[in-house]
């Protein structure tokens, strides 16, 4: 993580590096770093400003923080170029191959090629009790439609945080 004097690279250079990131060679590795620590910086920012939130209001930190890890996340996928949106895709159920009716998905991330859809994507703040969605959710989309559309997902981290005996003292669980 980037401290308070060295954010300056953030506001300086991340923004130029990010929009030639299709440029950076593979053993760019200063690029590649700066580009990691700044999204690094810029998300645990979030995160620690959201951690001042009282106990009681924990949860609605929580779920907050995942709304704009995920917004992040979207944001920096078309600052590199790509047509990235999160919505609802209808899915077609075929059953040799003729659709018998079509059900709606919410997903976090739908990348598209010149309109068509090439990529699902999830953004979680952590794996935990998560992961087997994404490839429950992979296994249908494409038993589903009869396709192979790859699925990523990005996972923030998975600390998971818990209060000590110590009065306002956190711990790593």
């Amino acid at each position: 993580m980037y401290n308070a004097e060295e954010c300056v690279v953030i506001t300086d250079d991340f923004l130029n590096i990010l929009h030639s990131s299709r440029e950076i060679s593979n053993t760019d590795e200063t690029s590649r770093f700066l580009i990691r620590k700044s999204i690094y910086t810029i998300q645990q920012s979030i995160d620690a400003t959201l951690d001042a939130f009282p106990s009681g209001r924990s949860n609605t930190a929580r779920k907050l923080n995942g709304d704009l890890f995920e917004r992040l996340m979207r944001l920096l996928i078309q600052e590199v170029g790509i047509d990235c949106r999160s919505g609802v895709i209808n899915v077609p159920v075929i059953a040799d191959g003729v659709e018998q009716f079509s059900m709606s998905y919410q997903h976090d991330l739908l990348l598209y090629q010149e309109a068509k859809l090439k990529v699902i994507g999830s953004v979680k703040t952590s794996s935990k009790d998560r992961i087997d969605k994404i490839f429950i959710d992979k296994f249908l989309y494409s038993r589903l439609t009869e396709t192979a559309t790859p699925h990523i997902a990005i996972f923030l981290n998975d600390v998971q945080r818990k209060q000590t005996k110590q009065e306002n003292k956190y711990a790593i669980n």
